[in-house]
């Protein structure tokens, strides 16, 4: 038993190594691949110490030699019209660092508990400290664009909502394309993409008093762009909204072709013409599900059926994620279509119903 809870601990210490390994922290790398090895001699484990341990010589190797090297670079700088500063160029590098091994809110250095408020100050200090016109540092572009990145989806309530429950582990979430120039960018409600540089110009923009919102626009896992039901209403819309009780029914009946587009435009992803889900149990669809995914009126919980392979064919907790929100809006269309129903078959009812015969003399003109 001791050695199996050895074994336990020496994976554990094993794993936090190779993150460390990953991030470039060669001391705390070398100091739990130590701690493995002497709780359970794990394979590999010797490798990857004897890897950290020579990566950490040239690290410092490359950091004795900077100074002597610090004219030639200098040269180059001059040469290159783009002047940088090593504390710059650390600084972009460690952008690139939080981003790899935190996330989002690392990049931005903020708590999970930030508010918008919060986002915004952090995205208007660091967007300014490392936009490429400003940061000359060779990586700046990748951390300006890391920054942006970051932005667009926490300042957003329902990718903040995704993010925060499932992650970012989609290689094409968000991102269209590596490298680390400035033409990578996000999707926005029409499919068109919306760059790093568009963030920052649609963020000070509107600082500027040019009433662009930086959340206007919304970007969804695996190429489902945002839909207009669930963007920020336009004035005009938020007028009608507010104007009655008669106005708000219309816009209910003028919003259900667009959900029901958004419907069955994710109810068949996948190319094979057939549906992911149902709402009712079928021998094909027996296997049952509940939704995780929170929308607004609607409570958790909701029931769908699956094939049995739906998780073999949905890996990606993104792909279920775009399943749950597809489930909530027929879940939402069938509550819209009770509603109207229900309207409906009141005013019949009300035409149907019998006059009350006038009180005798109670409305007619004097002779």
């Amino acid at each position: 038993m001791a050695d199996i809870a050895n074994r336990d601990e020496a994976e554990k210490c094993l794993e936090i190594g190779k993150k460390a390994l990953r991030i470039h922290d060669y001391d705390k790398a070398i100091k739990f691949f130590d701690k493995s090895l002497r709780l359970f001699r794990l394979p590999g484990a010797e490798g990857l110490r004897a890897r950290a341990a020579e990566n950490k010589e040239k690290a410092e190797a490359k950091a004795n030699g900077s100074t002597q090297d610090e004219p030639r670079r200098a040269q180059e700088r001059r040469g290159s019209g783009r002047p940088y500063t090593d504390a710059q160029v650390t600084a972009c590098e460690d952008v690139l660092k939080r981003k790899h091994h935190g996330g989002h809110y690392e990049v931005l250095c903020i708590e999970k508990t930030a508010t918008d408020d919060d986002i915004k100050r952090s995205y208007r200090k660091l967007a300014l400290k490392f936009h490429p016109d400003k940061n000359g540092a060779p990586h700046a572009p990748e951390a300006f664009k890391a920054i942006g990145h970051a932005f667009a989806v926490l300042s957003d309530p329902d990718k903040r909502a995704a993010y925060d429950r499932y992650g970012d582990d989609e290689p094409a979430n968000g991102l269209n394309g590596g490298g680390g120039g400035m033409h990578g960018g996000w999707a926005n409600g029409r499919g068109a993409e919306v760059s790093p540089e568009d963030i920052f110009n649609m963020f000070f923009g509107q600082m500027a008093g040019g009433g662009m919102r930086a959340g206007g626009f919304r970007t969804y896992h695996g190429g489902y762009h945002n839909h207009p039901m669930y963007a920020r209403p336009h004035p005009a819309a938020r007028a009608a909204r507010d104007g009655g009780g008669e106005r708000s029914w219309w816009g209910l009946v003028q919003m259900l072709p667009m959900l029901l587009m958004m419907v069955f435009s994710l109810m068949n992803f996948g190319g094979s013409g057939e549906a992911v889900y149902r709402l009712e149990k079928t021998p094909v669809y027996s296997q049952p599900r509940y939704t995780r995914s929170q929308a607004q009126n609607v409570k958790q919980g909701l029931p769908y059926f699956v094939k049995t392979d739906f998780l073999h064919q949905h890996k990606h907790r993104t792909q279920i994620y775009q399943v749950e929100q597809a489930v909530t809006a027929r879940h939402l269309q069938i509550m819209q279509e009770q509603c109207s129903q229900a309207v409906g078959e009141r005013k019949v009812k009300a035409m149907r119903a019998p006059k009350k015969p006038r009180a005798p003399g109670g409305g007619g003109a004097a002779g």
